[in-house]
């Protein structure tokens, strides 16, 4: 899986690549997806993150899938 976050001042961005045949499950902390303003919307592909209360992430991929979110 690859992942990129890109910072704008018109909202953030999410990329994520699932290069396998198995659908994968992306988690990071809250260290890493930066302070929580709303909830990740998809823009490409029909899963979004999901933030928990502590402020971590979850993003499930589908298999040979890219996929964008925004907030």
């Amino acid at each position: 899986v690859l992942l990129r976050r890109k910072l704008h001042p018109s909202g953030d961005v999410l990329v994520a690549v699932n290069l396998g045949e198995a659908e994968r499950t992306v988690q990071l902390s809250a260290a890493a997806t930066g302070p929580a303003s709303g909830a990740w919307e998809p823009v490409l592909g029909s899963s979004a993150p999901q933030i928990a209360e502590d402020g971590s992430m979850s993003w499930k991929l589908p298999p040979l899938s890219t996929s964008w979110a925004r907030r």
